[in-house]
């Protein structure tokens, strides 16, 4: 049994500025097994984080997760709280409006 979760330590950072930016973050830390940091959802647009320091690289258990989950939802290494805006708003931002649908429009 995991007791105590391992995060890095830009972690709350990265959540903080992302919850101050509209999006929703659930930490999925927890879980480990390789599974992503944080799941977040932004405008009904659903990503994974995997949190890192700069220039840590991902743990076998982490490639190998990836690797299985990431046709079913986009996984994102980020390592900044620039890296998280970029792949939760601006990425959703920049869809097209066929795959945003009606119901998620521009702001």
């Amino acid at each position: 049994m995991r007791l105590r979760a391992k995060t890095d330590a830009n972690q709350a950072d990265i959540v903080q500025a992302l919850r101050a930016a509209g999006v929703s973050v659930l930490s999925l830390a927890p879980i480990g097994n390789g599974v992503p940091d944080l799941l977040c959802s932004y405008r009904g647009y659903v990503t994974l984080l995997e949190v890192k320091m700069p220039k840590q690289k991902l743990r076998p258990a982490q490639v190998r997760w990836h690797a299985n989950w990431d046709s079913y939802c986009p996984i994102f290494v980020v390592e900044t709280i620039g890296d998280a805006l970029i792949v939760t708003r601006e990425r959703w931002d920049a869809l097209p409006a066929s795959v945003r649908g009606p119901h998620h429009p521009r702001p």
